[in-house]
Parts: C-alpha cells; structure tokens; sequence
C-alpha cells in the first residue's frame, strides 16, 4: 500500500517526466498508465491530471478517449462529492460516446451519470440515465454492465424509500445468478425494510457464505451488519451486539477506517442505546463521528450526528441534543438526505416536548411526515409518528395522541419491528385502559400475536400485560403439569397453580384457568395478587384470552424439550436457556439455587460467550427478586464520567440544558445490578462502587442528596482479578465485597458433554424463530461439532447452528451448511488464532484459481485497463484492485 509520501514523490515525477514530453500521443500515454496506478489510492492528487488528458483527446479529436477520460474525471468528482462537476463531465462523457458511435460507452456515460444524480437524490433523471444504460448495454450484449445497472436501480430505490420497487430489480439480476452475493446482499435489504424477516435472513446468510466462498471481506461486513440490523430490529439487542463486534473485528482487514466500519459503529451504539447501555453508546458514536470526519464522509457524518442527538435527548440533555439535531438537519438537507433530514427533525420534535413546547414539537413532527411523505409506511414514518403520538399524550391530546399511535403500531407490526411495536402498543393500552380495560387487553394482545414472536417470548410479554390490566403481581404458566414461566413468587402450593381442562377459578387474591386447543388442555394460567382487591374478570374475557394463548402454548407443549434444558437435579431453579447437565455446570447451577434466596453479591467469571449473563438472569429468577428490574450494565472500557451517570443519574442542572435522569441502582430498585466486565472500571468508579455497597447509599452526579436503592450486585468479568490486583488496578477491598459467592464457568470445550443438547436447543429455536423445516443435525455434523474447540463458546455455537438452520435445504444439518473453517476438519487442540489463519487460507485456495482466471481474462479483454476490467467483472474499481492485489496480479505475472 503506497504511504502518503510515495503518492506525493510520484507525483513529483510524473510532473517532472512530462516537462520534455511534447508529443500529445505520447504525453496522453503517460499520463493513462500514470492515472491506472494512483486513480483508486490517490484521486485528488490525480483530478488535474485527467483534466489534462481530457484536453488532449479533445485536441486531438480523440472521440472514444474523451468519453472515457471524462467518465473517470466524473466518478472522481462523485467520490469528493462534487455532484454537479461530476454531472457535467458525466454528460461530456455521454456527448462524446454518442459522436463515435459506441454504444458500450455510451452505456457507461449514461451510468456514472446516474450514479451521480443518484447521490444528488435527483432519482427521477437517476432512473432515466440508468434506464438508458441499460437500452445501451443490452443492445451491446454486455450482460456484466446490464447487472450493475439492475443492481443501481435496486440500490437507488432502497435509498429513495421504496424496496418494493427495489426487491424487482434485485430479483431480475438475481435470474441471471442466483449466487450473486452482492445481489442476495441488497435483496436481503429490501426484504428487512418490507419486514418480511424470514427471507430477508435467508438472503443475507446466502451473501454470507457467498463472501466466505470467495473471500469477499467488505460483503461479509456488510452482511453481518444487515444481520445485526435485524435482530435489533426483532428486539435482540445483545445478538445484534454481537454481530456488530464480530463484524468490526473482520472489518479491520480493510483498512484503519472504512465506510463499512462507520456504518458497523453507528448500529453497534444504537444497540447498546436500545439495551440501555447509555455509556457505551456515547462512546461508540464519539469513535465513529471522529472516523467520519477525517475521512471526510459527510452522508455518515449526518447521520452519526442525528443518532449521537437522540442519544443525548434520551441521557437527559436536552441543549446538547439540539445542537447536534440541527447540525444533522443541516448537513442532510446541504446534501439531499431526506430520510436522514427527517430523523434530525424528528429528533428536534422530542427536544420541545421535553421543554414542554407541544406547539413547536407538533410543527417540527409534521415536518419530518411531510420529509417522509415519498416513503409510504416506512419504518422512519413509523418512528415520528409514535414519538408525535407520545408527545401529544403527554400535552394531554388523547384523541390524536391515538391516532397518531395506531398508524405507529400498524406500521411496525406490517414491518415485523417488535420493539417499537410494543411500545406503541402499551402507549395505546394504557390510553385505552381507562375507557374500557378488557377491551384494551384484549386488543394488546391480539397486538402481540402479530408480531411473530417465538412462543417464549409472547408469553412473557402477554403476561406482563395481563398482570397489569387485571393487577395481579404473580403470574405462573404451566405446560405438561409443569411451570415454564413464572413470575414473582407465589405463595401458593404448585398443585393450586393448575386448572381441569376447561374451567376457571377465581377469588380475590386469585385467577386460575385452563387453555384448551382442539378440546385438548394445552395449559393453565395462574395469577396471584398480594393484597386481595374486589375485582373480577368476566369468564368471557377470560376464555377469549385463553383462546388468543392457545396457539403459543400449544406450540410450547409441542415443542422438543432438550433433556438438560431442565435440570431436575438443580431444585428450585428458575432460568432463561442455561442449559447443561456436565458435572461443572451442575455444580454452578446448584449454587445458584443455593444462593438466590439471599443478598450476598456474586462474582461470575469465565471466558467470553460462555453464558455469564444467563446465569446471572437465573440467579435474579430463582430467588425473591425475580419480580423486580434486572437492570445489566457494562463496564467495559467506558469513560469514568460517563458510567458514573450511568451508575448513579445525573441531577438537573450538572450541565447547561441537562435534565434529571435516574441511574441503574435507582432503575433497579428492589431487584439486580449485573456488572458485565467490572475489571475494566476506573479506580476512582471502583472506590465510588465499593461505597455504595458499603454504605447502601449514593447521590447521583451533580447532587447533593443522598439516594438508597435496595439492589442485589452480581458482577461478571472475563478478566484475572488477581493480577490487576498485583498490579494496582483492581481495588483488594472491592474484590472482597464482589466475590463473596464465586461462580466459575467452564468453557464450551470443557463441558462439550452439553453440545447435544445445546445443539437441539438451537435447532428448534432457529427453525421456530426463522420458519425453517430443520429438526436435527446430522450424524457428521454432530461429530465436526465436538471436534470443534469452539473459542467464541456458547455464544459460536449458537451462531453456527443459527447460521446453518437458515441455510439447510431439508430437516437435517448438513456439513455443506456450516462455515468454511469447521468444514475443514480443524481439531479441538487448535488455538483461535491458527483458526483464523485456516480460514483465510482455506478461503484463498477455494476461490483461486477460479477468481484469478476471471480477473486475468477481464484484464486481457480490455488491454488491461482496469477500469474497464472492473466493468467487465461487474465489481466496483475498489474491490477489483483489492482483488489484484490479493492475487498478485501484474502484468508481468500473467
């Protein structure tokens, strides 16, 4: 890679070689071969060259090199966003090409034209010039060009907010190549803004195996990304969280910073924002901000300023939001970004209602409606109008609070959006509670049903909402004679908690009744409330919900059951898919048990993705304050004065335009703190901690009075605690006081006795969750599995399994489903590093050979010019030149 001084020094001498050329047919060849070899490293430095060298083909009456110098000038231009020079030459480019009769250039004109009006947000003439490329590159038979077009035009529809229109031309490329990574990519793209996530996961894990196929790097990023997009979209925010690093940690082959990276950090910090995870957000969006503006990328810069605005609106900052909403606004507009224009004015919206300005936040919601008006029911219109609907409910305008609420929710259910799905949704029951309560349960529930949760998680949801329209503050959920969700800690016997099929049974502390499905029971339902009230449930209401659960438990009762999913050694444990029957794992699980009735704190240490925080969820489950927030909170290198607020709140008035905000202990009152990753606290925060558990007391950050919350800690940490003790960066004390109760949890390749199971586990959940037939893996795969030495752990497993479900054919996993380096027979003793090594050695060797010949056959086509060369493959001229330059490829070495 040429360092910033050898592009200077060449210049240098090429400027110098040209003094005693004079000859114009010889100049204009030194100065392409010139252009080829820095255009892509270098383009500032390389504009005034091809300025020169379009004024020579003009001179020289040179039709066919005055269409391609122009065009190169024009993507050039667009790459410094200098969209109307690079439409001029663009046309210059076309002018010419039509003079000389090319067709095929005049294709390529009519391209780079679009490509530029399309960065214009002009999508009206973007469409004709693509169009028109199109006509041309058909007439020539030049099918490679004909996809990039399709390819554009999908591309160009998604961008304008129309993946209906988009999804067509996805597919029409698609005919001609079904394994068209780049392809399935954006298709999978449309499908997630349509909210059809069944095939949108399919698509993208299709353009996954396709990068690991051939070694494409910057598509398995943005693949990954899209994934991540996805389940934080299916409120599945340490999933996303998940992907986001793994892909960040692979996008660092690319270089120090990439647009694929900045658009990896800007959805990792809006998933640690929907986690809660405050801190970390603000310092994921300072990284990226800071990438964006020294590479100059101004379409990221606004949207990182818009998300970075909204983070600070939800941290209580209310100056500091404005300020950069209308930095967003600005920038979104210079450049014709309506979507991310909207999403500033929206943002600016929140910050009036937060002053209490209903007025000019409805002015400002109206606005970005109207931004928004060309986009249908996207999720963005989605977004202004629940955020406009809670604005007017809290300006006490209930009727068009729900107007606006409802359009909100129906959106997001037709976009299979859960998160913000149920928040519409609860906003409209509480609304609706106070009219009608029956009526506005059943309506939240009928609500949820559409959002294709797994059985799991419906019934989680629906009984939270149950308890609080029928006010009940326990609530048990029995299938085949056993509780398989339970909330809070009834005082009754487990018999009472059961119903005969069909009946119902009520008293004032009390509701108990049956589900039938097909005349069959299928479960009960169980609520109990701690002070009896006088209120009763009519039993049609009551057999209206039990129909709206049948389906949910039915599936519950139907489906397989892994055989440690339930340790019936461990008693009294209640969990959320800690699964393991392995003599370490039992023994951790049986403490659990044994301490979850008390408020020791507890230390959780193992690898990462070895389940920490599921263990930790079971320990807050299995004990009295399973009722009450767990609130989970990562330490992991976050700034001191930004985790303090997030420990402890911040006060009104710590800063100019700042609002009060409550922390996690008081957020946790009454329930769990988990601390993931508490070796990387600062020591100052750790002397703050260690006196809160101490004293049982804090003040928040700009406060002078002292607050308590009755919180139990449990801390979690992958680190060695006893030498950043020798080594003065742990406190000794506040080790003591965080490790009264240790729990030590082995890595997968030292319990892999639980790979079955988990294995089955994952299966089902995949294939429920993504609507796949797989029931099982095969006998191989199992075997491939156990040899494996998994060192991402759980975390790897699910992730493969995952992966594999949506890429199986039958019922069965094949060894053809999974990824390349578990195909490839690596043994249980290899160490992650020389894993990673395989892979990418195996990666190489698998596409060689073929993706070489390819390159070297588009090279000789064209006289080895890249650029056309590029064209010819139907790759982008970065991607080509990373391609050469992985292969080796020269001139000389052919």
């Amino acid at each position: 890679m040429l360092s910033a001084e050898d592009i200077r020094r060449r210049v240098e001498e090429m400027t110098t070689a040209l003094c005693g050329v004079t000859d114009l047919s010889e100049r204009a060849g030194m100065l392409e071969r010139f252009v080829e070899e820095l255009r892509e490293k270098a383009p500032a430095e390389v504009e005034p060259f091809l300025i020169e060298m379009l004024g020579i083909a003009v001179t020289r009456g040179d039709r066919v090199a005055e269409s391609r110098t122009a065009r190169m000038l024009s993507e050039v231009l667009r790459g410094r966003d200098d969209f109307p020079a690079a439409i001029k030459y663009a046309r210059q480019s076309l002018a010419a090409a039509r003079d000389c009769g090319n067709i095929r250039l005049e294709g390529a004109a009519y391209y780079v034209l679009g490509t530029a009006q399309t960065s214009l947000c002009d999508y009206k003439e973007a469409k004709l010039s693509f169009e028109q490329a199109r006509a041309a590159w058909e007439q020539d038979g030049f099918g490679e060009g004909v996809r990039a077009v399709l390819h554009e035009l999908g591309r160009m529809h998604l961008l304008s907010g129309q993946p209906d229109k988009a999804e067509a031309f996805f597919r029409e490329c698609l005919a001609t190549d079904e394994e068209d990574g780049v392809c399935l990519y954006n298709l999978g793209l449309a499908l997630v803004r349509m909210g059809r996530w069944e095939d949108a996961v399919a698509c993208v894990y299709r353009a996954v195996a396709y990068a690991e196929r051939t070694g494409f790097v910057s598509l398995w990023c943005n693949a990954v990304n899209v994934l991540g997009e996805m389940f934080l979209r299916r409120d599945k925010p340490d999933r996303a969280i998940d992907m986001f690093r793994q892909a960040l940690q692979t996008a660092k082959e690319l270089g120090p910073s990439t647009e694929v990276a900045r658009d990896l950090l800007a959805n990792l910090g809006l998933a640690y924002m929907r986690r809660g995870d405050l801190a970390g957000a603000a310092k994921v969006f300072a990284d990226a901000l800071q990438s964006a503006e020294v590479a100059g990328d101004r379409r990221a810069l606004a949207d990182l300023l818009g998300r970075a605005a909204e983070l600070a609106l939800v941290r209580g900052d209310v100056d500091e939001a404005e300020r950069l909403a209308q930095r967003a606004e600005a920038m979104s507009a210079q450049l014709g970004l309506d979507l991310e224009r909207a999403e500033a004015v929206r943002i600016q919206g929140g910050v009036f209602a937060a002053r209490d300005d209903p007025a000019r936040a409805a002015e400002r919601f109206e606005m970005a409606l109207r931004l928004l008006a060309q986009t249908g029911d996207s999720y963005e219109t989605a977004r202004v109008r629940l955020q406009y609907g809670r604005a007017l409910l809290d300006a006490e305008q209930p009727d068009a609070a729900m107007s606006q609420l409802k359009s909100a929710a129906r959106i997001f259910r037709e976009l299979a959006v859960v998160s913000e799905a149920e928040t519409a949704q609860r906003l409209l029951f509480r609304l609706e509670m106070s009219a009608d309560s029956d009526m506005a349960m059943l309506q939240a529930l009928s609500g949820l049903a559409t959002l294709g949760l797994d059985q799991g998680s419906f019934m989680e949801r629906a009984m939270k909402l149950m308890r609080e329209a029928l006010g009940f503050d326990c609530s048990v959920v029995c299938v085949n004679d056993r509780p398989v969700l339970v909330h809070g800690t009834p005082r009754q016997e487990s018999s009472r908690m059961r119903c005969p099929g069909g009946q119902i049974e009520m008293t004032p502390e009390t509701l108990c009744f049956s589900v039938m499905s097909g005349g069959n029971q299928v479960g009960s339902v169980y609520f109990e409330r701690s002070v009896p009230a006088d209120r009763s449930c009519s039993p049609l209401v009551v057999k209206t919900l039990a129909s709206l659960l049948a389906g949910p438990l039915e599936r519950l009762q139907a489906a397989p059951q892994p055989s440690s999913s339930v340790p019936a050694e461990v008693a009294g444990l209640q969990y959320r898919g800690v699964i393991g029957h392995s003599r370490k794992m039992l023994e951790n699980l049986r403490l659990v048990a044994r301490v979850a009735g008390t408020n020791v704190p507890v230390l959780i240490r193992g690898e990462s993705g070895t389940g920490k925080e599921l263990v930790a969820r079971a320990l807050h489950d299995s004990g009295p304050r399973s009722g009450k927030p767990f609130v989970a909170v990562n330490c992991a290198a976050m700034p001191e004065n930004l985790l303090e607020a997030e420990f402890f709140g911040i006060e009104k008035g710590a800063a100019t335009g700042v609002v009060a905000r409550k922390g996690k202990f008081e957020l946790a009152d009454g329930g769990t703190v988990f601390l993931d990753e508490v070796g990387d606290m600062s020591p100052s925060l750790q002397a703050k901690l260690l006196r809160v558990l101490q004293d049982k007391q804090f003040e928040r950050v700009g406060g002078r009075v002292l607050l308590s919350a009755d919180v139990r800690i449990v801390a979690a940490t992958n680190q060695n605690l006893e030498s950043l003790m020798e080594e003065g960066r742990f406190r000794r004390d506040l080790y003591y006081r965080l490790n009264a109760v240790e729990l030590v949890l082995p890595p997968l390749r030292e319990r892999k006795e639980d790979i079955p199971d988990l294995v089955r586990s994952f299966v089902a959940r995949s294939s429920q969750d993504y609507g796949r037939p797989v029931v099982r893996a095969s006998e191989a795969v199992m075997r491939i599995f156990l040899h494996y030495s998994w060192p991402g752990n759980i975390r790897e497993l699910q992730n493969v399994v995952e992966r594999a479900v949506v890429l199986a054919e039958g019922e069965e996993l094949c060894e053809s489903d999974l990824p390349p380096e578990l195909r490839t027979g690596t043994t249980a003793g290899a160490e992650p590093a020389s894993l990673k090594a395989e892979k990418r050695r195996t990666q190489a060797q698998a596409v060689a050979e073929v993706e070489r010949a390819r390159l070297v056959e588009c090279l000789e086509k064209t006289g080895w010019n890249v650029v056309r060369a590029a064209e010819l493959a139907g790759y982008s001229r970065a991607q080509f030149y990373r391609l050469m330059r992985k292969y080796g490829i020269t001139r000389t070495s052919k």
